[in-house]
């Protein structure tokens, strides 16, 4: 049988190529780094092809710095091997601005030869540039120069090398990954760390604050005692500036103590450590004890108080106390900013939810003001609110404490005109 001295050569170098490949692929999966596998890469090039020289060219992404090679050289090559850079580096610097017409003029990014017309006049004919790429993004290029000066590049070597460039490309999109996913992690380290010693902060500022408010409460409650034994004048009579002075530390000390309450029981609510007694309880009852401890308040600002009960409502299931803390505390703002007029207690069936609504005759609420209400310590800028005493906790404790019936308490008004605040209970006990 003849055998045709081509047709092996051919298979030989089919083998050859097939075996590059597949040392590629083994390359990729043992070496971790990227400059291990591209070193590895740039050996197993000069290796298998008869190269006078085999360098990469590194993408720095700082046209400032000096480019980095990584080489594997024959011996005597150093005619040729700065002119083959110097190439190289021209290449690499079209090939670094993606938006150039050197990258709209490939036809695959993967592989280019050099163009003939700057070689022909050269002994670089057999000088091969590889662009490694992946998904649009350029890390750097392949050169190869065949130690034949007379050689010239066939497709399928191209393609096939071309492959392995691709191959270093996905190399390189690994690495930019897991930095990429390193970056991500340190990041959302870096957030939770500082969420934690946030929270830590919080913790301790709330922790000063509620000691601070505890130790408040006894000497207030003192000033409050002693300034109403002095108003009484029990000890002895006052002279009008004493007593004018006498009353006002005994409001002051009221007001003062108020806003304590207010506070420490907005703690408790926030740090779930309220908790409610529920009962069921009659509503006209609750109803008519809330009104009563803000009568006389109404009676000095010559305000009508009203109740209007439906009368298919009995009872409900509330705690009893913080229900009628809440009624209370709507009561006293509405007597507050209503100068003349009505505040109506009124008390509603709506599907399976109760509804207390405290409506007013006063001065409403403009639209750029409502957002503020439910915000501790924000009282707004009136003429009557600059006059009138508030804690600015009131509003937000009695919707934390509706909230913590499972229901919640909301606002209309209309400025000029009234307001109204309506908390929203569940009718049954859960």
């Amino acid at each position: 049988m003849l055998k045709l001295p081509g047709v092996g050569l051919r298979k030989q170098k089919q083998q050859n190529r097939q075996d590059l490949l597949s040392q590629t692929l083994q390359i990729m999966t043992q070496i971790s780094d990227v400059d291990g596998t591209i070193r590895a890469i740039v050996d197993l090039l000069h290796q298998n092809i008869p190269l006078s020289c085999c360098f990469f060219v590194d993408n720095t992404e700082d046209r400032d710095r000096k480019i980095r090679y990584i080489s594997k050289t024959s011996k005597n090559c150093a005619d040729f091997l700065n002119s083959s850079l110097k190439i190289a580096n021209y290449y690499h610097s079209c090939l670094f601005d993606q938006d150039s017409s050197f990258w709209q003029d490939l036809e695959s990014p993967s592989a280019r030869p050099i163009a003939q017309k700057i070689t022909e006049s050269s002994p670089f004919y057999p000088l091969l540039l590889l662009p490694v790429s992946y998904l649009g993004k350029y890390y750097g290029t392949l050169v190869l120069h065949h130690q034949n000066e007379n050689y010239v590049w066939q497709e399928v070597e191209i393609s096939e090398i071309s492959l392995v460039a691709t191959y270093c490309g996905t190399v390189f999109d690994r690495q930019r990954l897991v930095a990429q996913n390193e970056r991500q992690q340190q990041k959302i380290k870096e957030l939770e760390d500082g969420q934690v010693k946030e929270q830590q902060e919080t913790s301790k500022r709330k922790l000063f604050i509620d000691n601070l408010t505890h130790e408040l409460r006894t000497p207030l409650t003192s000033v409050i005692g002693f300034s109403r034994y002095l108003n009484e004048e029990i000890f002895g009579e006052l002279n009008p500036k004493q007593k004018q002075y006498v009353n006002a530390i005994h409001d002051s000390g009221k007001h003062l103590l108020e806003i304590v309450n207010d506070y420490l029981d907005i703690s408790k609510i926030d740090a779930d450590r309220e908790s409610l007694f529920i009962e069921k309880i009659v509503v006209d009852d609750i109803c008519r004890a809330s009104i009563s401890i803000v009568e006389a308040l109404a009676e000095r600002g010559n305000i009508q108080l009203v109740v209007e009960i439906d009368s298919r409502t009995d009872f409900c299931f509330a705690d009893s106390t913080r229900l009628k803390q809440i009624l209370v505390n709507l009561l006293s703002n509405a007597i507050k900013f209503t100068e003349l007029g009505t505040v109506t207690l009124k008390v509603e069936l709506k599907d399976d939810r109760l509804e207390f609504s405290v409506i007013d005759t006063g001065i409403g609420i403009a639209e750029e003001d409502k957002d503020k209400l439910f915000e501790p310590f924000q009282q707004l800028n009136n003429q009557i609110n600059r006059h009138k005493k508030g804690s600015g906790l009131g509003l937000v404790l009695s919707q934390k404490l509706a909230r913590l019936h499972d229901g919640d308490l909301t606002m209309t008004s209309e400025l000029g005109k009234g307001s109204c605040f309506t908390v929203h209970l569940p009718l049954k006990n859960k």
